[in-house]
């Protein structure tokens, strides 16, 4: 039952599934062999789930339910005979008719185009955009999407994908909404994808025109020049609306960079409306430099133009005054030994814009470890823009040591009166040291010799040179070097020390001692005496 399966209306490429059911009323068992769907619009029904045949049924019992379903592929009447082959001797093969007709979708919005007029730029406009079907079919829309140049100015709020829309059903709704961003007239389109045979995909025009204020200055920047430092110097601007709309300017100011050198002179009242075609009147701008040297910041001018909404205009001028320096500062005159002296050249500069006067010079500090050697007579000029005056400086340290200066010179920078020059450096000498600081062999048998080394390092902070070297005392003959290095030898500071072998000789029974002495230029130690012991021994 039934006999007849009529599924009606079905979308084109939708499907539809009815069940029928196959009973035994009979008193006998009821086997079906096959099922098969027969006709020319066969290939347009299937049945999708079948039992495995022969199909036993009992009398009386339940009846088994086949799945029957309608898939069109086109539009218009289909039919078809489910065909039940089995053992009823009177209706085998029994049969289904089987019928349906495939529909179509048919997209009908209620604009094929949107238009939002004219609209400033940076604001935005919406509109409710509705999508009917007045097809048969029901209509699936999957997919929407701006397209065209200027397809980022429009935008679209829709209901979540796949939209479904049932023949005479209510219009889906989609909120579109029209943001310029720039100037000039706007063309996109909202491509609209669904199932509709004939209009996939539907286009729809959407145009908007945007208006806007367009800012325009009458200067590229403002550059104020060389002023003398506590001095003032003006300079003024307008600003132009070259748009169609009001610009509106909501912020006025002098921003970062050196902005305490510049001020508004007498500025407007904020927020200022500039008409279209009009300009600001003029705007002045001073710059009070209070120091030497280039100074700079900007102008920002922030307004409703949507593409310039923040103009930032460069605005600069220099101070005119004198700056000291120096090509080194602190300057290091390095280890100097002790008594010795070094004379460094360097010079005073001047990197400001005013000539810079030096009146006077003092070293503080130091003593008579430091001196000024050569200056130029006082008072001196040195010209502006780099202009050089050279000095020099002798550093002799007399004792060991880190030492330090301070140059002080007097002059008319404003802001470095005096200037310092820092001067440091190191007193330095060598200082010997033996390894180990005796020499002893122990017992040795007469008439033999045995060998023994002895370091000599420099743990100061000069070069240590050795001079000489002998071998002194009541047993020096008992004693030899086994091969001396040639002398002058030059030990750094924290280099490795120097070996020399030494040979004790004994020619008797007893103990023998000697010096060996080494001639160098640390100055607290010029001869350093190390003593030689050893035994000579009888053997056993």
């Amino acid at each position: 039952q039934p006999t007849t399966l009529n599924f009606r209306d079905v979308g084109v490429n939708d499907d539809s599934l009815l069940t029928i059911s196959i009973a035994n009323t009979g008193d006998a068992e009821l086997e079906v062999f096959s099922i098969d769907v027969i006709g020319a619009d066969a290939n347009q029904f299937s049945l999708p789930s079948l039992p495995t045949f022969p199909i036993r049924i009992q009398p009386g019992t339940q009846a088994i339910e086949i799945d029957v379903q309608f898939n069109p592929t086109s539009g218009g009447v289909k039919s078809g005979f489910l065909i039940i082959v089995n053992n009823d001797p009177d209706e085998n093969p029994f049969d289904v008719t089987l019928s349906g007709e495939g529909v179509f979708p048919d997209i009908e919005p209620t604009a094929l185009s949107l238009d939002f007029g004219e609209l400033p730029a940076g604001s935005d406009s919406s509109g409710i955009l509705g999508i009917n079907n007045t097809g048969q079919g029901n209509l699936i829309i999957t997919s929407i999407q701006l397209v065209g140049a200027n397809s980022n100015e429009f935008a679209f709020q829709a209901p979540s994908l796949p939209i479904e829309v049932s023949p005479g059903g209510s219009a889906a709704q989609i909120t579109m909404t029209f943001r310029p961003l720039f100037k000039g007239d706007k063309v996109a389109f909202l491509s609209l994808v669904s199932n509709d045979p004939d209009e996939n995909p539907l286009f729809i025009q959407l145009d908007g025109t945007a208006t806007e204020a367009d800012i325009r200055l009458s200067v590229e920047e403002l550059d104020f020049g060389a002023v003398p430092v506590g001095r003032d110097s003006s300079l003024q601007l307008r600003i132009f609306n070259d748009g169609d709309a009001d610009l509106i300017i909501s912020d006025l100011r002098v921003n970062d960079g050196n902005a305490n050198q510049f001020v508004l002179d007498n500025p407007p009242t904020l927020p200022l409306t500039i008409l279209p075609g009009s300009n600001s009147g003029p705007i002045r701008v001073k710059f009070i430099p209070t120091s030497g040297g280039l100074k700079s910041s900007t102008l920002l001018i922030a307004s409703n133009d949507p593409d310039e909404s923040q103009l930032d205009l460069l605005i600069s001028g220099t101070g005119i005054e004198p700056d000291i320096n120096a090509d080194v500062n602190p300057l290091s005159f390095g280890n100097v030994v002790v008594g010795d002296s070094i004379r460094i050249f360097f010079q005073i500069s001047n990197v400001g814009l005013a000539p810079l006067i030096i009146t006077d010079t003092t070293l503080v500090g130091g003593g008579a470890e430091w001196a000024v050697a050569s200056f130029p007579t006082l008072p001196v000029t040195v010209p502006p823009n780099g202009g050089r005056a050279p000095l020099s400086v002798i550093f002799k340290p007399q004792s060991l040591g880190d030492k330090t200066s301070t140059l002080q010179v007097l002059s008319n920078d404003p802001d470095e009166n005096p200037f310092e020059i820092v001067f440091t450096g190191s007193g330095v000498q060598p200082e010997i040291a033996a390894i180990p600081d005796t020499l002893s062999f122990g017992n040795v048998l007469v008439k033999n010799d045995s060998l023994a080394e002895l370091l000599i390092s420099n743990s100061g902070g000069a070069p240590l040179v050795l001079t000489d070297t002998s071998i002194t005392g009541v047993n020096a003959s008992l004693f030899s070097f086994e091969e001396v290095p040639q002398l002058p030898i030059t030990i750094l500071p924290g280099a490795n020390p120097v070996s020399f072998a030494i040979r004790f000789s004994p020619n008797e029974l007893g103990d023998a001692d000697a010096f060996v002495n080494f001639s160098s230029n640390d100055p607290n130690s010029p001869v350093k005496p190390v003593p030689l012991l050893g035994t000579g021994a009888a053997p056993e």
